[in-house]
């Protein structure tokens, strides 16, 4: 049985991976809101835990590069991590950005777009403790954002944790690479929403099978125009994008000209 759905969404979906990734500095607030003005209808954050237990966004586990910080996420305080430039390293024009919390951007966005959270496992290993997901749920729940979100992770235990603490909240599986039957299978016992695959792996048969599993596929990493054509012929029901404003004006025009022929 696949999972619940308390969203609804236009297809394609277009997501901004990290925000807009390729205009502005990832995983910040500035980016965030600018995939969601470029037409985004959801953005795609990580999470890590701060030393004092806090939620903040930020893909690598460490600050080097990202920030002008240094070290581990988890060795920080929020308030040391709060001093740190999160911009500048992209661009001068972005410096004074600043680590978001999960919160913040909750409050900020979660009334404006769907948001895809996605939890890593601990510095590349598979987590035993539940802590982080035990949080995000937690907070959900504070700010009264479930029908907003959607929770994501490469780590299936992260998945399992997850659905055990609320079996209704919709889950994505992303995956390098793909097994064809073996992948639909994995991911209908996980009971997952979608299923994230990289978009160099997918073809239009794995698109059919999860379609039939009743699973929905959002590819990540396409950035160009070629690959945004091949992966809406696979019956794709969505991209994860660094460019969502390349991906809108590029659609708009493949609907324009449909209408003309």
């Amino acid at each position: 049985m696949p999972a619940s759905q308390p969203f609804t969404f236009t297809r394609p979906l277009l997501v901004a991976h990290r925000g807009f990734r390729a205009n502005y500095p990832e995983n910040t607030m500035i980016a965030f809101k600018a995939g969601v003005d470029a037409g985004a209808q959801m953005v795609e954050l990580d999470v890590h835990m701060t030393r004092d237990r806090e939620l903040v966004v930020i893909h690598d586990d460490t600050l080097d590069r990202t920030t002008d910080g240094k070290g581990r996420v988890d060795e920080h305080t929020l308030s040391e991590l709060k001093k740190m430039d999160a911009g500048h390293w992209f661009h001068p024009r972005f410096a004074g950005e600043r680590i978001p919390t999960l919160r913040e951007v909750l409050r900020e966005l979660s009334r404006r777009a769907l948001i895809n959270i996605e939890i890593k496992s601990d510095y590349g290993q598979p987590r035993v403790s539940s802590e982080i997901e035990e949080g995000v749920l937690d907070l959900l729940k504070r700010e009264d954002a479930f029908a907003a979100v959607l929770i994501s992770s490469f780590d299936p235990r992260i998945i399992e944790n997850t659905k055990r603490l609320n079996a209704s909240l919709p889950v994505a599986f992303i995956s390098k690479s793909t097994e064809g039957k073996k992948t639909v299978d994995f991911c209908r016992g996980l009971d997952v929403f979608s299923f994230h695959p990289n978009f160099l792996s997918l073809d239009k048969e794995l698109v059919k099978q999860m379609h039939a599993a009743g699973i929905q596929v959002f590819p990540y990493n396409v950035n160009s125009e070629p690959e945004f054509q091949r992966l809406i012929e696979t019956g794709a029901d969505g991209l994860i994008t660094d460019e969502p404003l390349l991906f809108k004006n590029w659609y708009s025009r493949l609907r324009a000209t449909e209408k003309t022929n």
